[in-house]
């Protein structure tokens, strides 16, 4: 269990974590705007950062900064070309559809004010997916989570898989971890002043 992709998206979007495939990053750039001091802007237009993912997890943490411009946005979306895999977070105006593949996407009710910034953490187990803003518990959804354990995923932050509901806004320290992480592990990480946080099976 661990951090396998880190973009701290101040500076660079180099990958951080212990997953190799660095990522490709087609139109976003840097800004000194956020509360870490930087952050990776989207036009809403045609910008995202792309990886590959290995679908080999049963539970998953993903955490970010971010800021809106626009919303009914695909903020991240970890299905291939085929459109197999997860949908992680498709934010509307009626909140974050946290839902997966096989036609589950539930929704959280959380409607982000535009151009605020929030820390989003959403936690995915086998039994459900709950949302953290700014580093706060503020609901849940009970629905199955529909991963697909057997294909490769895409990582598409900033747009669907095929290239729609672009994102607007700006990022900063997306990390995706292979684990559910605690109330208090997600709260250290939101208030982003330590980004290395060292517990005894591992680091944050």
């Amino acid at each position: 269990m661990s951090l396998k992709v880190w973009l701290p998206l101040l500076t660079n979007f180099n990958n951080q974590g212990t997953f190799i495939n660095n990522p490709t990053n087609s139109g976003a750039t840097a800004s000194t705007s956020g509360p870490l001091g930087g952050s990776y802007s989207f036009d809403g237009t045609n910008d995202k950062i792309y990886t590959t993912y290995p679908s080999a997890e049963t539970e998953m943490t993903v955490c970010m900064w971010v800021t809106f411009t626009k919303l009914n946005v695909h903020l991240l979306d970890m299905r291939n070309q085929s459109g197999v895999g997860y949908q992680p977070a498709y934010v509307g105006t009626s909140g974050i559809q946290v839902g997966g593949s096989n036609g589950s996407f539930p929704y959280i009710d959380f409607v982000p004010t535009l151009n605020t910034w929030y820390h989003l953490a959403i936690v995915y187990s086998a039994s459900k997916t709950q949302l953290y803003v700014d580093g706060v518990f503020y609901g849940e959804s009970t629905s199955s989570k529909g991963y697909n354990f057997n294909m490769n995923m895409e990582v598409h932050l900033g747009s669907r898989y095929s290239n729609a509901n672009w994102f607007g806004g700006n990022i900063a320290d997306f990390r995706i971890y292979n684990e559910v992480l605690s109330a208090y592990e997600i709260k250290v990480i939101a208030r982003g002043l330590l980004l290395h946080y060292t517990r005894p099976n591992g680091i944050l």
